[in-house]
């Protein structure tokens, strides 16, 4: 364990040896505020029937509903196979907007959410209800198939840091 921290020591300082002359100096945040420059999350829109997302799930989170003042919806962090990070939101519900399936998945599983078909909406008739599949993966077992690996890297953490 110490000759695995000591080479990660060694690699963070040829890492910043490698940053360039511009480190540190007086230079390096101009322009930061630009536009350009903001980093940003992407939230899963869904925007046509069919559309589909999928990858690992390695966080969940709340956060204040915008669409229902006074509740919460829950956000599911997906990490996808090419590493990219997505939010799906839970949608309308007291007090958490929430995918009933999904909240049983342990973190690391693989799932993935289907935009199946859009119904009528009697409260709100300008917006009709969009219904979202959830789906998990699954072993012989019948138990979603976790992979710790996924909620590691999501961390930036080594296997054997996240085992601790």
């Amino acid at each position: 364990m110490a000759t695995a921290k000591k080479e990660s020591e060694e690699e963070f300082d040829k890492a910043v040896a490698n940053i360039g002359a511009d480190f540190g100096a007086d230079n390096v945040d101009d322009g930061i505020f630009d536009d350009k420059n903001e980093t940003k999350q992407k939230f899963i829109s869904w925007d046509k029937v069919g559309e589909t997302v999928s990858g690992y799930y390695v966080d969940r989170r709340t956060s204040p509903n915008k669409f229902k003042p006074g509740t919460d919806q829950a956000l599911y962090v997906i990490m996808q196979k090419s590493g990219e990070v997505v939010i799906v939101a839970g949608r309308y519900g007291t007090p958490v907007a929430t995918f009933p399936g999904i909240e049983q998945t342990p973190l690391g599983s693989f799932v993935a959410f289907k935009f199946e078909t859009e119904r009528e909406n009697s409260k709100y008739p300008n917006n009709p209800t969009k219904v979202i599949r959830t789906f998990v993966k699954r072993g012989k077992d019948g138990k979603p198939v976790v992979y710790p690996e996924a909620i590691a890297k999501f961390k930036g953490e080594s296997m054997e840091e996240a085992a601790e």
